[in-house]
């Protein structure tokens, strides 16, 4: 036992020192951490999806992505064991991907959507040449 803990103790502190020498040249974090990641906006998400015919289900899978898209039926599988944070990533991911009409959102869900695109845009801007 106190080896298994000694073990454990060891790889905590190389992987903190890891972090701590590589950790200034990390590149930016993505367009999508800039929005909350707070139950709240992923709620908009769902509604979001939910406007754009897409069915959102929450299951375990062994998609290695943590999620699956039906595309022939609008379907949305994420992996029920995301946090919030992960779910979020995964629902902005797969909406940068999708093709669909802004059009057929409502009012509130096309101004978030308005505002995912600005700072999608705003972040992209502000990487520096080659980071892209």
């Amino acid at each position: 036992m106190y080896i298994k803990y000694k073990i454990i103790n060891i790889i905590f502190q190389a992987n903190n020192l890891l972090l701590s020498v590589f950790s200034p040249s990390l590149p930016p974090k993505p367009a999508f951490c800039m929005i909350n990641l707070t139950k709240h906006s992923l709620q908009k998400l769902e509604v979001l999806f939910q406007e754009l015919g897409y069915v959102i289900r929450y299951e375990k899978g062994s998609f290695n992505s943590g999620y699956c898209v039906v595309e022939a039926r609008n379907i949305v599988i994420i992996n029920k064991f995301f946090e919030t944070e992960a779910r979020i990533n995964t629902l902005l991911d797969i909406l940068n991907n999708a093709k669909f009409d802004p059009g057929v959102l409502s009012e509130k869900s096309a101004k978030f959507y308005e505002r995912i695109q600005k700072e999608t845009q705003d972040s992209e801007e502000e990487q520096p040449e080659g980071q892209a």
